[in-house]
């Protein structure tokens, strides 16, 4: 099968490249050929490359401008495109009529206008509101976001595109049911949304060392020492570091 994997950038930004980096290896051991579809593919700061596109077609907006990026898929001919969220809904639109596509939905796409589905007042609580119109009326009441109604406006208008635009893929799959229910909340029939279990890097993977595996519920390690936990992530109020520090006592008691 020819997958076209579609994704804002190139470069490793976030989780969703780290997942790519996964994925790509795995599709072309399994006999899949892969191409890579982008927006961006300008080197950034530091920023590497997913690791993996050296072996795939490649072809981005950026480098090619968007009608010779979008003729090369075409000429490519794929049977799906694997999406992961693009900056732009028109470009979205235009990939979605050269393939059957399937998207994988990473966090709020096309169902919040900052994408947190956050508010802030009377507290920082997470939003159940269906996405429409009532999110405008209730941005600024509920402190969702920042206070240019400019950057709402469009982004609420960008968002809107996206949701739009899902509704033309075959089918939506993510790694939890949260998510799941996130968009079966919009409409989305319950057969065209899946859930899908999560990868395991360390599954079959001969480098990991096996008592490593086994000792994870005992909360040691191979030589019998407490285990130290280590967050690693953009440090903000949304990664969840205070729910990790508060669940401390609670992990400790489990393994003790």
């Amino acid at each position: 099968m020819k997958i076209a994997i579609a994704n804002w950038t190139a470069q490793r930004i976030g989780g969703v490249e780290t997942y790519l980096e996964q994925v790509i290896p795995a599709l072309q051991r399994s006999g899949h050929d892969v191409s890579f579809w982008c927006e961006q593919d300008d080197p950034a700061g530091d920023r590497t490359d997913i690791a993996g596109l050296e072996s795939t077609l490649r072809c981005s907006v950026s480098a090619h401008g968007l009608a010779e990026a979008l003729d090369t898929l075409k000429h490519w001919a794929p049977d799906v495109i694997f999406g992961h969220g693009l900056v732009e809904p028109e470009r979205e639109l235009a990939l979605l009529s050269l393939a059957p596509a399937v998207f994988f939905g990473h966090g709020y796409y096309g169902t919040c206008i900052t994408g947190s589905k956050t508010v802030s007042v009377p507290d920082l609580r997470p939003c159940h509101r269906q996405f429409g119109s009532m999110c405008l009326l209730h941005f600024y009441p509920k402190r969702c976001g920042g206070l240019n109604p400019l950057t709402a406006l469009r982004e609420y208008r960008r968002q809107a595109a996206r949701l739009a635009n899902l509704r033309g893929y075959h089918t939506i799959v993510t790694f939890s049911e949260h998510m799941r229910r996130e968009y079966l909340n919009h409409g989305f029939l319950e057969e065209r949304v899946l859930r899908l279990p999560p990868v395991d890097p360390m599954q079959n993977d001969p480098a990991t060392p096996q008592p490593l595996q086994e000792n994870v519920a005992t909360g040691l390690d191979a030589e019998g020492r407490r285990w130290r936990l280590a967050f690693i992530g953009r440090v903000d109020r949304l990664k969840g570091c205070a729910v990790l520090i508060q669940a401390l006592q609670l992990v400790r008691s489990m393994v003790t």
